[in-house]
């Protein structure tokens, strides 16, 4: 999955926007930040330039849980361990397909669905 596959799953769930959050900041990994947001929330964020890793908003249960089902899918070290940080190509692909425990976090995108 690349970038724009990516991108395009994101902006296919009902509600969903995105935005650069970050433009003007000093660091240049945040400059490329894209963040896709349901209402004001925002429930992932990645790298556009890098594309190493997404970051996915979660309960701590579910995060728990996909944390233990998939081996790519790590707590994001900069935030809550609410949140899924993704490495690898495969698990973010996993993630594709659970992104909808995200929408949890967000009740514009769970009333939508």
């Amino acid at each position: 999955m690349n970038i724009e596959e990516f991108r395009d799953y994101c902006l296919s769930l009902p509600g969903v926007t995105e935005k650069m959050p970050f433009p003007t900041v000093n660091d240049p990994y945040s400059r490329d930040v894209l963040c896709f947001y349901a209402g004001p929330k925002w429930f992932c964020y990645v790298n556009i330039e890098v594309f190493d890793r997404c970051c996915v908003k979660s309960t701590p249960e579910d995060a728990e849980e996909l944390r233990a089902r998939y081996d790519g899918i790590r707590p994001a070290w900069h935030m809550r361990s609410s949140l899924l940080a993704c490495y690898r190509r495969d698990a973010r692909t996993s993630v594709c397909g659970t992104m909808s425990i995200s929408t949890k976090m967000c009740p514009m995108m769970s009333s939508a669905s």
